[in-house]
């Protein structure tokens, strides 16, 4: 298979999306694995086999997206919903469950929500882990320039820590991105010289 997408289920079993079918993957030994078809791919939907598929603590399921599309894969009944979004989501997702300074990522997930940058990193769009609805919030109208290699957060904690420029007196600081989609900053850490990273201890 040319494409495929491996991900980790809440239950500890591995999974592979590939030519529009999700397997579960079982050990058969030290060399050896085996794939079983949990979703077979039907005319309406197929799943996304080159897209990463980011955890739902809350629900147990998984998410991805792709062609305008949120996908939910649900491990525990082996369904695969599709799901219609009013908002423009960018296409690449690059997440990753854990952080390593050679991973390049622009995908968070937090107790509650699914955090997806713009492609230049001006926005940030929020999916609800609850029920799936997007909000976009619009980080230079907020008054902020943030990187994604300055972001932190946990995925059993709410909201996103941050390290970035603030456009009122050009002060670098330390602050929360909510689950209400406000900004918070810590006035502590206004700085005149840029915070090169930041790392979230819960």
């Amino acid at each position: 298979v040319k494409n495929a997408s491996v991900f980790c289920g809440h239950s500890g079993d591995f999974y592979a999306a590939a030519a529009g079918n999700i397997y579960k993957i079982d050990s058969q030994g030290a060399n050896q694995l085996q794939a079983e078809i949990v979703w077979k791919s039907d005319f309406y939907i197929l799943a996304p086999d080159n897209n990463v598929y980011c955890p739902n603590q809350m629900k147990k399921t998984h998410i991805t997206y792709a062609a305008g599309y949120l996908y939910v894969f649900n491990e525990e009944t082996n369904e695969l919903l599709k799901i219609e979004q009013n908002v423009s989501l960018p296409s690449g997702w690059r997440y990753c469950g854990w952080m390593d300074a050679n991973t390049w990522v622009d995908t968070f997930v937090t107790s509650e929500s699914l955090f997806v940058f713009s492609d230049d990193y001006k926005k940030l769009y929020q999916i609800s882990l609850a029920d799936y609805l997007v909000k976009e919030l619009d980080l230079v109208q907020a008054g902020y320039e943030i990187n994604p290699t300055t972001l932190s957060c946990s995925l059993t904690s709410a909201g996103l820590s941050f390290a970035g420029l603030r456009y009122a007196d050009g002060k670098n600081v330390v602050g929360m991105i909510n689950e209400d989609g406000t900004i918070t900053a810590n006035e502590k850490t206004a700085t005149d010289t840029p915070i090169v990273s930041l790392v979230r201890l819960n």
